[in-house]
């Protein structure tokens, strides 16, 4: 009893079957990477929170973990008002959390239903944090996906700067500059994110220098124009694959001068360059 599927995008049906099985149907409508869709089975509850403009949000949560999750997803709608404002429309339909009641290690970013275990969605600040990472992620990585995996920068360094747009809307007296030299302190030695290979395709310095390499852009541009690039790259290659060169090229077009050697220098070069912040 209460064992159901659950999957990408829309629930379509839900009904019992002759064997006395619950058959549910659910409907993606946009293009997806294989990658990013998910089958969960269990206990799972619905979890609704309501809409922000067109977009539904419905959460599906282990049964033992509801409590928690009421509490570490309570905010998800502010924070796709505020991804809506800094990178474009949230560019499908619906959007929730499929909860599992395991610690999985790691969270995952599939597409409309990001997959988080019970050592995320822990009802902790943290927590949260982890759930606008991979909210953010439906904009970068799900929407605009990378066209290879040398680029996974694209992904993992948009995901984890989000967490830090994230803390900066709602932390009283965030410093960001100082946050971001801090990750450097936190992580130490934080080789070149662009092409990492196989065995370091998930390390802490594609996120972390992914997001400082977006920092420094920022301080670079000014955030009118960072952020009309963010909309730009998220509207260009939706429902698409992008490369870090075609991000290059649209970067020192909104800035109206080529940017690329600074953005190869935090991209490629062995040593980190200076915090000119």
């Amino acid at each position: 009893p209460g064992t159901r599927g659950i999957s990408n995008g829309r629930l379509v049906s839900a009904a019992e079957a002759p064997n006395g099985w619950l058959r549910t149907e659910w409907r993606l409508d946009s293009p997806a990477a294989p990658y990013l869709l998910t089958i969960g089975v269990g206990d799972f509850q619905r979890f609704e929170q309501g809409s922000v403009g067109e977009v539904t949000l419905t959460n599906w949560v282990a049964a033992a973990m509801v409590a928690d999750a009421q509490r570490s997803l309570e905010r998800t709608p502010q924070m796709v008002e505020l991804f809506n404002q800094k990178f474009g429309p949230y560019p499908f339909d619906s959007y929730g959390v499929l909860g599992v009641d395991a610690s999985l290690g790691f969270a995952l970013e599939t597409q409309t239903l990001s997959v988080l275990g019970r050592d995320f969605i822990d009802g902790t600040f943290d927590g949260e944090v982890i759930v606008a990472h991979e909210l953010a992620h439906q904009w970068f990585g799900d929407s605009v996906s990378v066209e290879d995996w040398s680029d996974i920068w694209l992904n993992e360094g948009f995901a984890s700067y989000a967490e830090v747009i994230w803390l900066e809307e709602i932390v009283p007296g965030f410093d960001l500059d100082t946050h971001m030299r801090g990750l450097t302190t936190r992580f130490g030695a934080l080789p070149p994110p662009l092409d990492p290979g196989l065995a370091d395709m998930f390390g802490a310095h594609v996120y972390v220098r992914g997001a400082l390499t977006l920092h420094a852009l920022r301080r670079d541009m000014g955030d009118e124009a960072f952020f009309t690039l963010l909309t730009r790259w998220t509207s260009t290659h939706a429902d698409s694959n992008a490369s870090t060169d075609e991000f290059l090229t649209m970067a020192s077009d909104v800035a109206g001068r080529d940017v690329s050697p600074l953005l190869n220098a935090w991209l490629s070069d062995p040593q980190l360059p200076a915090l000119n912040w």
